[in-house]
């Protein structure tokens, strides 16, 4: 798939979030943004990754964090569940098959886990 039929889906299922197209190589700035979509393409323009089902979580904001991970797990039991804590060290990479949940000092969910 091309990367601009892509962004023309994305952008009419999810008009409120940022489509960003990435090539090859870009380095990714770290943190989680709920609000943005990044399509990954390749060397020729075509989208280089897909999702596979779920990849975001806005529903478990304010839920117990065993209670988010294992939420996630069942929903996609093929990515991993990272939950760190305030202040954990973050590595600024993207894989599609990791999902990190930010939790507070009572281990209460703070931002939508996202796959990334």
């Amino acid at each position: 798939m091309a990367a601009t039929p892509a962004v023309a889906k994305i952008m009419q299922e999810r008009p409120d979030v940022a489509v960003e197209v990435l090539p090859p190589g870009t380095h990714l700035v770290p943190g989680v943004n709920p609000k943005r979509v990044r399509v990954f393409i390749n060397d020729h323009g075509a989208v280089a990754q897909t999702p596979r089902g779920k990849s975001s979580w806005p529903e478990l904001v304010g839920v117990l964090a065993t209670l988010a991970a294992t939420a996630i797990a069942h929903d996609r039991p093929d990515v991993s569940v990272e939950v760190l804590p305030p202040g954990a060290p973050i590595i600024p990479d993207h894989n599609p098959l990791r999902v990190r949940v930010f939790i507070d000092n009572n281990a209460i969910v703070t931002q939508t886990p996202v796959c990334g």
